[in-house]
């Protein structure tokens, strides 16, 4: 074999490996963004208790709604105080007391 047809030779087996290692790489997005999503979406705790309990009678779809409704309730306030609250000064960042005092 001569020279030019033994690079030409190594330059495909190189691209058909980059070619493999991105398809590869590109199932394994796909499997975790598409696949494996809905796998752990059936495997939910809150979901899956939410179920029990509507099974056994414990819950009803009125307290559940209620429920969420004030959590999100809950949510925004705490949302809301938090974006509207100062920023906390260097006395409640604990400088003083990590290696040395501060300077």
């Amino acid at each position: 074999m001569n020279i030019r047809k033994s690079i030409l030779l190594r330059v495909r087996i190189a691209f058909l490996a980059f070619l493999i290692f991105g398809l590869a790489i590109a199932f394994r997005i796909f499997n975790l963004q598409v696949l494996e999503v809905e796998q752990w979406k059936k495997k939910d705790p809150i979901d899956r208790l939410e179920k029990d309990l509507k099974t056994r009678g414990i819950l009803s779809q009125d307290i559940i709604d209620e429920m969420k409704t004030d959590m999100e309730k809950r949510i925004a306030a705490e949302m809301k105080m938090a974006e509207e609250d100062p920023w906390p000064g260097e006395e409640h960042l604990g400088l003083n007391d990590v290696y040395a005092p501060a300077t």
